[in-house]
């Protein structure tokens, strides 16, 4: 009998041990080590916080900003606490070296992408080729695309229209008859570099496929007071655009998202603590910008266009800047406008909260226009307490678009910061 307990006894514990060695293989990716084991870092940000306000609320909604700033979805390892009255300690543990490896074979798939795209030069070479080679060498180029085929059969035809027509030139006898065939030459030469243009759109870029990676991937959730419907996440739209963009690139595409899918599963941190570093930065205080309305801006029409052809950083104009709405859903009233948003991601300008605003598209973001001059206080011109951000605001009049200000941080391994957080609703 006592044998028989003994035998019991020693199975249970061996299950037992056998359990729950099975539930920590393989070790690299069931035991996660904290800072302490793993190695990490940790920063010390001081908050300035005035003698009227609550400083305990102050600091909750100063960390939950930061939060929802540094890890919007919450997939990383990152906490940060409290420090007594006015200190915030953030803190990250530094990622494995099999997810170093495997952060590493996506770049360098990127960068092979990068290496083999289509250049200016590339298309020259091949527009210039002999008659008898053309064709060949323009199929090098396709990559199985019928759309890039024609395009660069076109900028061929280009290419011989621009020789045909300097040729004329350069056999004109008088000066009188150069000057005559100078504007045709001019005019073929612009439509050669516009074919070219149209060639090269059709290539991917690693810059369109970190443009899908660093996109979020939450799914938005939108009640219009009587029905409950998500919309799809940022990334889940800009892989769509990315894919109808370049067919030909299929396989690519899902080569190096799969490299990427495969990195990200897996990491739990940044990858550096100077990422960390960078992303606070440009995560400070609230500032509160103004938003232009509509027929208020005598540039207004330029300044669309810019956004459009250009993105919001290469707008040339300084006393507005587009403001990115980073939670367009707030601003969708009804299932029909999501929908309408699902079909054309341009068409946020034609929602119905949006209407008073100056707002425009660009790569399927929708942007609001803003006052970016500062009056003799340093603030900027205008009132109003509200971020196109959240939705519209409460009170007629409250049209602005925040900002999260950078922090001032000093070098050395305990970098200090300051930081103000002023009323309204914090940022993304």
């Amino acid at each position: 009998m006592f044998t028989r307990q003994m035998i019991r006894n020693a199975v249970i514990v061996v299950a037992a041990i056998v359990l729950c060695v099975w539930n920590i293989i393989p070790p690299e990716k069931q035991l996660r080590l904290g800072k302490d084991l793993r190695g990490g870092v940790s920063l010390i940000y001081t908050v300035t916080i005035d003698s009227t306000e609550n400083a305990t609320e102050t600091m909750a909604k100063t960390i939950d900003a930061l939060h929802k700033r540094v890890d919007p979805d919450g997939l990383l390892e990152i906490s940060m606490t409290a420090q007594g009255r006015d200190r915030i300690e953030i803190s990250m543990p530094l990622p494995s070296e099999r997810v170093k490896g495997l952060r590493k074979e996506f770049e360098d798939a990127l960068a092979q992408l990068g290496k083999a795209q289509l250049t200016d030069s590339r298309i020259d070479q091949v527009t210039r080729a002999k008659p008898e080679n053309r064709e060949k060498e323009i199929e090098s180029l396709t990559a199985g695309s019928e759309r890039r085929k024609e395009l660069l059969t076109a900028a061929a035809k280009a290419f011989d229209d621009v020789a045909a027509k300097r040729a004329a030139f350069d056999a004109a006898a008088t000066d009188e008859a150069k000057a005559a065939l100078a504007p045709d030459v001019a005019t073929a030469e612009i439509g050669y570099d516009n074919s070219k243009k149209a060639v090269l759109s059709t290539a991917l870029s690693a810059e369109d496929v970190r443009h899908v990676v660093n996109a979020s991937a939450r799914r938005r959730t939108i009640f219009d007071g009587k029905s409950l419907f998500v919309l799809p996440s940022e990334r889940e739209v800009a892989e769509k655009r990315l894919r109808e963009a370049h067919p030909e690139s299929a396989k690519d595409i899902d080569r190096i998202l799969g490299l990427y899918n495969a990195y990200a599963k897996e990491r739990t941190t940044l990858d550096d603590p100077n990422d960390l570093i960078r992303v606070l930065k440009g995560a400070g205080v609230l500032s509160f910008r103004i938003t232009v309305d509509p027929g208020k801006y005598p540039q207004e029409a330029k300044v669309r266009e810019e956004l459009r052809e250009r993105g919001p950083q290469n707008v040339k104009a300084q006393d507005v800047k587009w403001c990115k709405i980073n939670q367009i859903e707030n601003w969708i009233g009804s299932k029909a406008e999501a929908e309408m948003l699902q079909k054309d991601e341009n068409a946020a300008r034609n929602l119905s909260k949006l209407q008073g605003y100056v707002v425009e598209s660009y790569n399927g973001e929708a942007y609001m226009l803003c006052w970016n001059v500062r009056d003799a206080g340093g603030g900027f011109v205008g009132r109003g307490e509200r971020s196109p951000e959240h939705g519209p605001a409460g009170q007629a009049g409250d049209r602005v678009s925040d900002e999260l200000q950078r922090w001032r941080a000093a070098g050395g391994p305990d970098p200090r910061a300051r930081a103000r957080a002023d009323g309204g609703a914090a940022g993304r």
